[in-house]
């Protein structure tokens, strides 16, 4: 049978086209171009609204991937995987854990003797940590300072990243030690493998509430999701403003389920002055969305409201224009998930609309870029690991839907410009 693979050369070839056109793009737009020094672009952010950047970007990403693997051979690449990787992981966890990037000058350097010292680390095997981290490009040794560490653009970007980092690498939040345990969960479906991998069978968000000391695990989990939107996104959120037509709601109010401190109401609601925003999430979150509203000034827009989605919506005097549900429902399988949706039907009915923000997967191999597939795949199976949940295609998406009221239609489903998410619109049908 022929191969279908393409070949090195006509990969290279691929790579050299998107590698130009990307550099140009760049170029017109005044950015600095890709660079592992500190003045070198940070992120494809200021980008992710030029398509012709962005599908450059995607080509050069897929080709660059499967040359590299190709290049490796099979035997070496699944030795990569099942040693390097792992270990490259292990890597970054010790590097954060024990502030690492806090502790180099940002334009400056220091020696690995001083650097333990600092951190509370012997020098030894905090050497041996470092070289590995150099080839990752997170951190660096001065070519005229031998046995000194100075900071990369990747490695600047570690204390930025610190709540995202600390709970997919923490070992209070079970995550690595959960994805460990997937082969368990392959025997023990619809178990979660988090039941395996903690002694106790808890679940994620019972561990998350009770192994962070002062309570503080939800407030840090709600972090960790702002950090990782503003890492895929950029810090103003746009993507949610753009994809949704907010304007057509008019003036009302917007409710925000699961909104945590509220980091995607209020660029919205910066940009759309007729809507009233009311971020709902557990009390715990309370403090730092009050303070994250305050500081945008939209006080008298915006408030927090504490409310568990699993319980009847609270009364208000008007139906809401829309109900926004933010990677909320990839948490949950299917059965909770109906039981969500089913505490906003009352207002649906009543001509509400419900915008989803979540992966909407693909159906079948090869309808997206495979470098993008396989983002999906992997967070599809850490939802599993951890929760229980599950990414899901449109087709799914509308079945879940039809389970929670046959005349639930979803209406709209498009990705969002330069994201890995989808804005689905959904209402009741006629």
């Amino acid at each position: 049978m022929a191969s279908s693979t393409q070949s090195l050369v006509d990969l290279a070839n691929d790579i050299l086209k998107g590698a130009t056109t990307l550099q140009e793009e760049l170029a017109k737009e005044k950015l600095p171009q890709p660079s592992f020094t500190l003045d070198g672009l940070q992120s494809y952010h200021d980008v992710h609204f030029n398509p012709v950047a962005m599908d450059a970007r995607t080509k050069l990403i897929e080709a660059a991937r499967t040359i590299y693997t190709l290049a490796l051979g099979p035997s070496d690449a699944l030795r990569i995987i099942a040693n390097t990787e792992r270990m490259r992981v292990n890597t970054l966890r010790a590097l954060h854990e024990l502030s690492i990037a806090n502790a180099v000058p940002v334009d400056g350097s220091i020696s690995i003797d001083e650097l333990a010292s600092k951190v509370g680390a012997h020098p030894n095997p905090l050497r041996r940590v470092m070289r590995l981290a150099y080839t990752m490009h997170i951190f660096r040794e001065p070519l005229d300072q031998p046995d000194f560490v100075a900071h990369t653009s990747m490695s600047a970007l570690l204390p930025t990243m610190s709540p995202y980092l600390w709970l997919q690498l923490s070992d209070n939040t079970q995550m690595q030690a959960s994805s460990w345990q997937l082969p368990w969960g392959l025997r023990n479906w619809p178990r979660p493998p988090i039941n395996k991998s903690d002694g106790a069978g808890r679940d994620f968000w019972t561990i998350i509430r009770d192994d962070e000391p002062e309570g503080r695990g939800m407030s840090l989990f709600a972090g960790a999701m702002s950090t990782q939107m503003q890492s895929m996104h950029g810090t103003n959120m746009r993507h949610v403003a753009v994809s949704f037509d907010w304007a057509s709601l008019g003036e009302g109010v917007v409710v925000d389920i699961g909104g945590g401190s509220g980091h995607l109401s209020i660029p919205v609601a910066q940009e759309f002055p007729q809507l009233h925003f009311v971020v709902q999430d557990l009390p715990k979150n309370e403090g730092s969305a009050n303070e994250l509203i305050k500081a945008a000034g939209l006080d008298a827009r915006m408030h927090f409201q504490p409310h568990d989605f699993f319980t009847p919506q609270p009364e208000a005097e008007s139906v809401p224009k829309a109900y926004l549900l933010s990677r909320v429902l990839h948490d949950w399988p299917d059965e909770d998930c109906v039981r969500i949706l089913t505490q906003l039907l009352p207002n649906l009915k009543r001509g509400a609309k419900l915008f989803l923000v979540e992966r909407v997967v693909p159906s079948r191999p090869g309808e997206v870029p495979l470098h993008q597939e396989a983002q999906h795949w992997v967070l599809d199976l850490m939802m599993y690991s951890i929760l229980g949940g599950c990414e899901r295609s449109r087709d799914e998406w509308q079945r879940l839907l039809h389970t929670v009221d046959e005349k639930l239609r979803l209406r709209e489903s498009q990705v969002m410009p330069g994201s890995e998410l989808s804005a689905m619109v959904v209402d009741m049908g006629l």
